[in-house]
């Protein structure tokens, strides 16, 4: 499979942008925050901050404000920004998704003939706005990830397929941007600080610290593979065995989707890919498929599904049913699911600690279950 994944990282994205905005005499290292006193967080900042050890994720109870310039976040700025650099990446390298703020991955379906070249193009108009960038390209898109997490400003880092193990091993676990703080301690306790060490653990260690899907961190530390939601959504609609109705059939395909797509909103994933299945009234029917669309948004999919209805039903039988499928993925995928986040924690140990005094007060049996998220024991609960 020749298909690459692209990773386009700009380091310090909103503090390039705000620094546009600031009076030319203002020479202090640029920090961008969000939230309120001093709980908010730093969320991006300058090369010369990064130097003094202000990244994102610092609260701002830590900073030294003579030392920084700090300044709250101007999110339109950001989102503008974010379509002009998308923009450039559809044009220079397809199908372009923003990950998160400063954040891309584009989608290279064919060989790599012209592969480099347009990735250069692509860093080199990104760096003419102002930003810095640098880029990671592997067949996986965790690898690229990565790559693009380690590789220098300005640079690309190409891991091609046969060489994914070996660029993975040496890798200290920190490169894992979803793994936990309080996770890579536990690995770290037990001795193991590398990806590499992770494939000398055995299954029942992992399972015994993350759960049931401990095993898939091997698959993702050693090969770069994340592992796939295999889930769908399906619909259909009657049409009363006699329709021929271009207009009306469109509105019930848009109906149809429309009803999908919101479920899977409601469910917190998107659609990734859709079939479709046309019934006719002579009981015949027709296939359609289409696996790597652009875009996700729900009138994009609709086009898509009656581009696919009319180039599908040349035949012109009238219509008895139209069934889809939609398969869908995590919005904005973690590596794992295994790895809770930390406001998660954070609301376990609350409700812990509720359950606990509630109990102490008014005895045992006062509370039976409690949980904070679906399939968690908590401590101290029935």
């Amino acid at each position: 499979m020749n298909r690459k994944y692209i990773t386009i990282r700009l380091p310090g994205f909103a503090a390039s942008i705000e620094r546009r905005f600031l009076p030319p005499g203002e020479k202090r290292p640029l920090v961008v925050i969000t939230g309120e006193g001093t709980r908010a967080l730093v969320i991006s900042s300058e090369d010369r901050a990064h130097q003094q050890g202000i990244v994102p994720g610092v609260r701002v109870e830590n900073l030294n404000p003579a030392s920084c310039f700090i300044i709250p976040a101007t999110l339109e700025r950001y989102e503008h920004e974010t379509e002009s650099v998308k923009s450039i990446l559809e044009d220079e390298l397809g199908i372009t998704v923003c990950m998160s703020t400063g954040v891309f991955t584009s989608f290279w379906p064919g060989g790599d003939r012209f592969l480099e070249n347009a990735v250069q193009s692509a860093m080199n108009r990104i760096k003419e706005m102002g930003h810095r960038v640098s880029c990671g390209v592997s067949s996986s898109r965790v690898v690229s990830e990565i790559a693009a997490i380690i590789t220098g400003s300005s640079r690309t880092t190409f891991v091609p397929g046969h060489a994914i193990h070996d660029f993975l091993t040496p890798l200290p676990l920190e490169v894992l941007p979803d793994l936990e703080e309080i996770h890579r301690h536990s690995l770290n306790e037990i001795g193991v600080t590398t990806l590499g060490e992770i494939a000398l653990l055995p299954d029942v260690i992992l399972e015994e610290m993350f759960g049931k899907d401990g095993p898939k961190l091997r698959q993702l530390a050693l090969g770069g593979g994340r592992p796939e939601i295999h889930s769908q959504w399906r619909g259909k609609r009657r049409l009363g065995g006699d329709e021929d109705n271009q207009v009306k059939v469109r509105e019930i395909l848009a109906d149809l989707i429309a009803e999908g797509v919101q479920s899977l909103q409601y469910r917190e994933t998107e659609p990734v890919a859709i079939l479709l299945l046309i019934v006719y009234a002579d009981g015949r029917r027709t296939v359609a498929r289409n696996r790597i669309p652009a875009g996700n948004h729900e009138g994009h999919w609709q086009r898509i599904a009656a581009q696919m209805c009319m180039e599908a039903w040349k035949r012109r039988v009238r219509l008895a049913e139209i069934r889809v499928t939609i398969y869908e993925s995590k919005l904005h995928p973690a590596q794992l699911d295994l790895f809770t986040p930390v406001s998660r924690i954070g609301q376990s140990k609350r409700l812990t600690k509720a359950v606990s005094d509630t109990r102490a007060r008014w005895g045992r049996g006062a509370v039976r279950f409690a949980t904070s998220l679906p399939g968690t024991k908590l401590e101290g609960a029935a």
